[in-house]
Order: structure tokens, then C-alpha cells, then sequence
């Protein structure tokens, strides 16, 4: 009886080594972490005052930003990183989060406010301590957002990656204690 116990142990031992795949997929993973969102203090030039602003940016410097103005809009902003690239005129950056289908970010009725580095969009108006955002509830539910913009001068496309780990307590910083609600009623 002795021996079939022993016997077991080692036959257990063997199934918990580390899987090679498992490497792998960490590996795979590590850029999306590289992103950290925090929340810093800007004055953007439509605000009378300084506010919170929830921010993340990649490696290469590009970024996002989410913040409430003045009039309780939620808006955000995509800046590319200061080097040669810049937004096509009039055509406004993709959104992705997660799986759901790519979504063309918008000013409501009208496009994105789009300078060369520099994309806002409005995501949600806070009306009686509630949003009704699809995206704006994704970015703070999801875990990654994919930005595809094209690119000024070619017929080109590029885009970046951000890790949603963190966006949460940043974004909340940012706009405030919201509901935050999907659009459909």
C-alpha cells in the first residue's frame, strides 16, 4: 500500500511542471502591460480651469486621454507621437475594445475634431450622475483598445495598442462618481 501512495505522489508531481505554452503566452502579453494609466492634472484649452485627466500611452509615445470639460461632456483625445505621422484630413481614427467591431469616434452629429497629431471626440454627456456610453463603459470594463488611423499623405494605415489594466480608478478620477451605462435603453 505503501508503494501505491508513493507511486501516486510522483505521478503527481510530473502533471503540475510548467508548460512551455504558458511562457509563451506571457511573452506575448508583455507589451499590452507596458501601458499604465494614471491620472495626471492638464488644462486643456477648452476648459476654464485645470482638471483630472485618465491618460495611458505606448512605448512609441502615442496616447489617450479622457476628461470632463466644463459642460459635462466626456471627451477623448488621441495624440499621436510627435514624429513624422499625422491624421489624414478629415478622416477620423477607429476604435476597438476588446473584440467588439471597430467604431469611427465622433464629436456626436459631427466628426472628430482632428488636428495633425491630434484626434477628440466626444464619448458621453453626464446627464442627472449618468452616461450612457458604449465605449466609455468599455473602456473601463474592457482589457485592451486597438486605435487605426490613416495616415496623411499615403493611402496607408497604422495604428497602436493599449492595455485597459488600470483605466478603471483612472478614468472614475477623471469624470467623476457616474453611472456608467450602455447606450440602449
Amino acid at each position: 500500500m505503501n508503494a501505491t501512495r508513493s507511486d501516486h505522489r510522483t505521478h503527481r508531481l510530473r502533471r503540475c511542471r510548467p508548460r512551455p505554452w504558458l511562457a509563451v503566452a506571457l511573452l506575448a502579453w508583455m507589451p499590452l502591460a507596458s501601458a499604465q494609466w494614471g491620472t495626471v492634472i492638464e488644462h486643456p484649452a477648452e476648459v476654464l480651469s485645470p482638471i483630472k485627466v485618465a491618460r495611458a500611452h505606448d512605448k512609441q509615445g502615442n496616447s489617450l486621454r479622457v476628461y470632463r470639460d466644463d459642460d459635462s461632456r466626456i471627451i477623448g483625445v488621441i495624440t499621436l507621437d510627435g514624429g513624422f505621422d499625422q491624421f489624414a484630413a478629415g478622416i477620423c481614427p477607429t476604435i476597438q475594445i476588446d473584440d467588439q467591431a471597430p467604431l469611427v469616434v465622433t464629436t456626436g452629429e459631427a466628426p472628430c475634431d482632428l488636428q495633425p497629431q491630434t484626434a477628440r471626440f466626444l464619448l458621453g454627456k453626464v446627464e442627472y450622475r449618468d452616461v450612457r456610453s458604449r465605449v466609455l463603459l468599455g473602456l473601463i470594463n474592457g482589457t485592451r483598445i486597438r486605435v487605426r488611423y490613416r495616415i496623411a499623405g499615403t493611402l496607408g494605415y497604422r495604428g497602436f495598442e493599449l492595455s485597459l489594466r488600470g483605466s478603471r480608478q483612472s478614468m472614475y478620477a477623471a469624470i467623476g462618481k457616474v453611472k456608467v451605462s450602455d447606450e440602449s435603453p
